[in-house]
């Protein structure tokens, strides 16, 4: 059996669209030691050291529901210069509309009896599937997270200070010429 590559570690945090009260549902949520540690690891991280998450979902009629938050995390990566620790905190608004999964799957025939499916890409929302009756919370929050980590950590003041090596006399640059000049600052 295969994981399903929507699983993330926080694929526990999801909802019925019955358990959302005509009000909308307000609440907090705070990812687990266990939780942190996974994260990081499928994220390549050196560490996770917080991620809350304010949110708010509300029954925007038609079944589809408006997710609206705010996610906060605190993150540790390695610097791509000095491979030093560099601390991240991640401040991200989450805006996500979960719509039902046939409606994100395939657009509109003539045999759905005049029933609109369309996907309504003028929504200022990112469009969700509810999959299996859930509305999966917690991925968009691991995918929110993910894509606001910055892929070029650098610490303070690091440089990277590498030049291509010059060629020979007969114009020709080595291969190993690069890794020559490497050792020689070791």
């Amino acid at each position: 059996m295969t994981a399903d590559p929507g699983e993330t570690p926080l694929s526990s945090w999801s909802h019925t669209p019955e358990s959302i009260p005509q009000g909308g549902l307000e609440t907090k949520r705070a990812a687990s030691a266990d939780e942190l540690k996974a994260i990081a690891d499928m994220i390549g991280l050196l560490s996770l050291d917080a991620l809350t998450v304010d949110y708010r979902i509300k029954n925007a009629g038609g079944g589809v529901y408006r997710l609206t938050g705010r996610l906060k995390a605190h993150a540790t990566q390695a610097c791509v210069v000095t491979l030093e620790p560099v601390d991240s905190f991640i401040d991200e608004t989450i805006e996500v509309e979960f719509q039902p999964e046939e409606r994100t799957r395939r657009p509109p025939t003539a045999d759905d009896e005049g029933e609109d499916l369309s996907v309504d890409f003028e929504s200022d929302f990112d469009i969700e599937p509810i999959s299996g009756g859930r509305m999966n919370v917690g991925r968009v929050v691991f995918e929110t997270l993910a894509s606001a980590i910055d892929l070029y950590p650098r610490k303070d003041g690091a440089a990277f200070d590498w030049r291509a090596p010059e060629p020979d006399k007969a114009g020709v640059v080595s291969p190993f010429a690069a890794l020559a000049k490497l050792k020689n600052k070791s």
